[in-house]
């Protein structure tokens, strides 16, 4: 049985996205965000995932999307995906707590309705 001391190596650090890396819900996310005035940074990763008590499990493609909107309040979100499926996101500002959040309310965060 695996331990978190026998945690491999990510086969690839993260890094920007090549090519066909960038799964379509990121792409859509990130259009979003840019056309709506939010800057993004999009980083790639492949490595073992882990189960809740920190053993290594198997190995994943992940995609971590942040946002962050300069003007009018400096509020940012996040958002994630692991084999190209979204996992989770979260959002927050100056005037709140971060609060995890599905994927339309994501897409509302960065259209300014939520």
């Amino acid at each position: 049985m695996a331990t978190r001391l026998d945690h491999p190596a990510p086969e690839v650090s993260a890094r920007a996205p090549i090519g066909d890396e960038l799964c379509g819900g990121a792409k859509a996310i990130v259009k979003l965000a840019e056309t709506r005035g939010w800057d993004t940074k999009t980083t790639y990763a492949r490595g073992t995932s882990t189960d809740a008590q920190g053993t290594p499990t198997r190995v994943v493609d992940s995609l971590l999307v942040r946002m962050a909107l300069p003007h009018g309040g400096n509020a940012k979100a996040c958002a994630v995906w692991i084999d190209g499926k979204f996992a989770l996101a979260y959002r927050w500002a100056p005037w709140m707590s971060a609060q995890k959040i599905k994927s339309t309310s994501l897409r509302a965060w960065l259209r300014g309705e939520g």
